[in-house]
């Protein structure tokens, strides 16, 4: 017996310690922004861009870039087909299922945006054309006119350095064209 309870406490111990790291970052994004090693960036602006039936982009913003084009963090995911619908999404570098996953996503943070070019410079930024995001997930529910939209990021780069983003939003999306 006393055999029997060493090994249930061993066995407790070990599930502890294995379900108790945690993976993504320490501090966890408060509504309406995004975190990267533990800094907190607001994201507060929802939008929507079609391109067809080919492609959706959730953008989320701090502000908008048109007349304040400095400091400005954003969040570009890109779907396939239309609005995506309530479900979790995963990241793919290859052919996208628009039930099931997302193909691009950029993230920019304290950046000068020119509207005139639709290009950011400056600042920082992480995307999954430098780097894979497989991993990624974005997981969307939506009530009535409210979208919240919860995404973890995970970049990794050639040298196998991993970036944890972890970002929530919610509140309405404006369609921007």
């Amino acid at each position: 017996m006393k055999n029997l309870k060493l090994g249930f406490i061993a066995l407790c111990g070990f599930v502890l310690a294995f379900t108790s790291c945690k993976k993504n970052n320490d501090t966890p994004a408060p509504n309406n922004s995004f975190v990267i090693g533990g800094t907190n960036y607001g994201a507060n602006l929802g939008f929507y861009a079609t391109y067809g039936t080919d492609e959706t982009d959730l953008i989320f913003f701090n502000k908008l870039p048109i007349s304040d084009t400095t400091g400005v963090n954003a969040a570009y995911i890109a779907f396939g087909g239309t609005i995506p619908a309530a479900g979790t999404y995963t990241y793919t570098s290859g052919t996208v299922d628009p039930a099931k996953n997302f193909s691009d996503v950029f993230v920019y943070y304290n950046s000068t945006y020119s509207p005139t070019s639709d290009t950011f410079a400056g600042g920082a930024s992480i995307d999954s054309d430098a780097y894979d995001a497989t991993g990624s997930t974005v997981t969307i529910s939506i009530s009535g006119s409210t979208y919240t939209v919860v995404y973890a990021l995970k970049f990794t780069d050639s040298a196998k350095k991993v970036t944890l983003i972890d970002g929530q939003y919610s509140g309405a999306l404006t369609k921007i064209n």
